[in-house]
């Protein structure tokens, strides 16, 4: 059987030999960059959020957003400490390098991330089908061996239709409109993005509405939260 995630796919499309040393030889560089580290502990995060904010929300919405902001910050800091065997306690020179990517100011993002979504969370038709779920699709009709592979996030069943949740931080930031329309567009078309409406047209052919980029700005003295709707036709992908 043949399978490829998008990381394959994207990474031949830049450079070929990149992807032979990468994947064919696995010569990958030690350790992961800051913005890597920092996206990955977020996402587990995110895990603790959406698998108990919706039924939190429902019954008490003041308790829930102070108890899942805890214990979605647990979960960043098992990831930092635990995976990455980073310092809990950061020096005032690694505050200063690591900014704003920081536990302190995740700590503060989680908190805001659940008053911005406290809307979404409460809509009682909003129902969360799978987390962070591997999946595995066909590709071509004439080829039974070849197949696309990968994990989203999250897929919910929001107001009648599966939406794939696509989890982002950045530090792309503008005065006027939060994220730069550079990182806003990045996602239109965007291949990861993509993969995952066309997994989704497979799985779940009743009714999609593509993805919903769940973008999170990490600055130093604002936050921001948005969601980046992308839809397109099976025909189209």
């Amino acid at each position: 059987m043949e399978a490829y995630d998008n990381t394959r796919l994207s990474e031949f499309k830049r450079c070929p030999r990149k992807y032979y040393y990468r994947h064919i030889l696995d010569w990958v560089p030690e350790g992961k960059s800051m913005p890597l580290i920092f996206g990955d502990c977020w996402h587990k995060g995110m895990e603790v959020v959406w698998e108990l904010a919706p039924a939190a929300f429902r019954k008490d919405p003041k308790a829930a957003m102070r108890e899942i902001a805890d214990k979605a910050y647990e979960a960043f800091m098992e990831t930092w400490t635990g995976e990455y065997e980073m310092p809990a306690s950061l020096t005032s020179e690694q505050e200063k390098d690591w900014a704003p990517r920081t536990p302190a100011r995740a700590r503060d993002m989680y908190h805001g991330y659940l008053e911005a979504r406290e809307h979404i969370f409460r809509d009682p038709s909003l129902e969360v089908l799978e987390i962070e779920k591997a999946f595995s699709v066909p590709l071509d009709p004439d080829r039974e061996d070849l197949w696309y592979v990968g994990k989203i996030d999250k897929v919910v069943r929001f107001r009648g239709r599966v939406l794939a949740i696509e989890h982002k931080t950045t530090t792309q930031y503008s005065k006027t409109t939060k994220f730069r329309n550079s990182f806003v567009e990045s996602f239109s078309p965007n291949s990861q993005v993509d993969g995952y409406q066309y997994c989704l047209h497979v799985k779940y052919p009743e009714g999609t509405g593509g993805v919903w980029v769940d973008a999170a700005l990490v600055h130093k003295t604002d936050e921001g939260f948005t969601f980046i709707p992308v839809e397109r036709q099976k025909q189209h992908l």
